[in-house]
């Protein structure tokens, strides 16, 4: 999340994240403004995460025994309208809950799988 705020803005990630999420994104902004080093700005967002709950911030903290959350990155698909086709049956029967794209201010093809 910290990388990502660096890298693409906080702007963009606050469009990706609901209130939990950007609650974490304001204390990185905030700490930022603060003058702290990467390392208490990530001790910060962390202690932001467990104060809100993490499955409130992200899926990829939630438990794997209920559903499986992946990131592919763009680079690694070698044939991009088979892989999207792939994802919109898996979505059509029920196998993959959500999913986003770079194109939706994603770094990577994000995908939520439940397991129940």
């Amino acid at each position: 999340m910290y990388r990502n705020i660096l890298l693409l803005g906080a702007a963009g990630q606050l469009a990706l994240y609901a209130p939990a999420g950007d609650a974490v994104i304001g204390v990185c902004i905030q700490c930022r403004k603060d003058g702290l080093t990467d390392q208490q700005i990530v001790a910060a967002m962390e202690a932001k995460i467990v104060e809100v709950g993490p499955t409130s911030v992200s899926l990829h903290c939630a438990d794997p025994q209920q559903v499986n959350v992946i990131d592919i990155a763009p680079s690694s698909i070698v044939d991009p309208v088979a892989f999207l086709e792939a994802i919109e049956d898996a979505k059509a029967h029920g196998f993959i809950s959500r999913f986003f794209s770079p194109a939706q201010h994603d770094r990577a093809f994000h995908i939520e799988i439940p397991q129940e």
